[in-house]
């Protein structure tokens, strides 16, 4: 039908009735364009997880630097500490001091590093993580299928550890759900 004859036969319908269609109409223009918003949504943030979680997270280079210059002088270190406890009484106080600060300093920065490997490998294992719960989310956005049935499926999935499956793991796992 072309839009003339569409209009001509709205205006046939009583008033009330020419709302409905048009408010029928908009609703679905609305939803529509909610659900092409939703998928758009769901592609941004999942490429923008992805290439977090390919960029190089590094540890500051500095504290590589004092780690690589600890692991380097180890040897020197430990035979320093030995000549010191034969030659303690000859050394003063400001040698001491100094010797007890390059110490605090050492422990102090081998603690950061620790801090930033843990800090990071929990960072990529919560994108990971995070990046299939969005992959899940859009799966069960496309399917078919009635709500009680996505509602049981995401409840499964996301309720379980995902973290050590793959993508094809997951439809797999999406897959026997609906058919069982």
């Amino acid at each position: 039908m072309n839009k003339n004859k569409i209009i001509e036969e709205l205006s046939k319908l009583p008033t009330n009735e020419t709302k409905a269609l048009w408010m029928i109409e908009r609703i679905e223009g609305i939803e529509k364009d909610h659900e092409q918003f939703k998928d758009k949504l769901s592609d941004t943030t999942a490429r923008t997880i992805n290439e977090i979680i390919e960029e190089d997270l590094t540890i500051p280079d500095k504290v590589m630097e004092f780690a690589s210059k600890g692991e380097l002088y180890d040897d020197l270190i430990k035979q320093f500490k030995i000549r010191m406890s034969v030659e303690e009484g000859m050394i003063d106080e400001p040698v001491k001091k100094l010797l007890k600060e390059s110490k605090q300093e050492i422990v102090r920065l081998r603690d950061n590093i620790r801090k930033v490997k843990a800090s990071t490998s929990a960072v990529k294992e919560d994108l990971a993580t995070m990046s299939k719960q969005l992959y899940i989310q859009k799966r069960l956005d496309e399917m078919q299928t009635g709500n009680t049935a996505k509602q049981r499926v995401k409840k499964i999935l996301l309720e379980g550890d995902i973290s050590h499956m793959s993508e094809s793991d997951i439809d797999n796992k999406i897959d026997l759900l609906i058919e069982g």
